[in-house]
């Protein structure tokens, strides 16, 4: 199977530039303001019930239909918060290879930023200011027919080719393995946030499920452009969440590819107990 980390790695790229969607390309990015966040509110005396904890290490079916742990090598002590970037970095290294993590993970608190990402991804703005790795190359491109109408080019797609080569990489194995190793600092950001007594894997869950309800786009995507930047111009997908207008930008064949990667990888999270 393949990772939800691949999955993850493919949103934050193609996501990077987000809060910008549909930019033109000569536009300048404004400036980014401090993240905020809106916490579910909830009587003090409230602690929500974990619906997918994640307790200890999972397990892992393969191929042959046999159960084996999937990591045995857990005696090492977790780093703090603050110093984990050079262990992540490493373990990373071990998987995608040096020369992706040198060239993707430059920036600091990477755990912080992982956390922000996937909070952000239902809500209508992913903070720029918290990106994991750099925005995606080449130009946004749209197509203007002589009546003026405005669509989405699907040579945009393209765009995204460097992301979809992140499937071969990594595979549910090392994702689960990664992340249940590092969860107690994962739950020590998500609780910085705000989430008091709230559970970041059911968030994790929520998430998934909320992007594999991204509607399908068929046909031509035509866009407006009532100022700088291009808007859909179908109100309905315009009113889309961060997280969903990406499934929709990266394009139909791209979005089937990871909406499978996130049923596969669902299984994986809502089944570790």
């Amino acid at each position: 199977m393949k990772s939800f980390l691949i999955t993850v790695f493919v949103l934050l790229i193609a996501g990077a530039g987000a809060y910008y969607y549909l930019q033109l390309d000569n536009a300048k990015e404004q400036q980014t303001q401090a993240v905020t966040t809106e916490p579910l509110q909830l009587p003090e005396d409230t602690t929500p019930e974990i619906q997918h904890p994640i307790t200890e290490a999972p397990v892992v079916i393969g191929d042959s239909d046999e159960e084996t742990p999937v990591a045995t090598e857990m005696e090492e002590p977790l780093p703090s918060l603050e110093e984990s970037d050079d262990k992540i970095k490493e373990i990373l290294s071990g998987i995608i290879g040096i020369d992706w993590v040198s060239q993707f993970f430059k920036q600091t608190g990477i755990i912080h930023r992982f956390v922000v990402t996937i909070d952000s991804l239902p809500r209508k703005e992913v903070p720029v200011k918290w990106r994991l790795l750099p925005s995606t190359s080449g130009d946004f491109l749209v197509h203007k027919d002589d009546s003026e109408k405005i669509t989405l080019d699907p040579e945009n797609f393209k765009r995204y080719d460097v992301s979809m080569q992140l499937l071969d990489k990594l595979d549910t194995g090392q994702f689960v393995k990664w992340y249940t190793r590092f969860y107690p600092l994962i739950q020590q950001d998500f609780d910085s946030l705000g989430y008091k007594n709230q559970y970041f894997n059911d968030r994790f869950i929520f998430v998934i499920d909320h992007l594999l309800a991204t509607p399908e786009v068929i046909g031509a995507i035509e866009l407006v452009q009532p100022k700088v930047f291009y808007n859909f111009a179908d109100p309905a997908l315009q009113k889309l969440s961060a997280g969903q207008k990406i499934l929709v930008r990266i394009g139909p064949a791209n979005t089937a590819i990871l909406k499978a990667r996130l049923i596969e990888i669902r299984e994986q999270l809502a089944a570790t107990q």
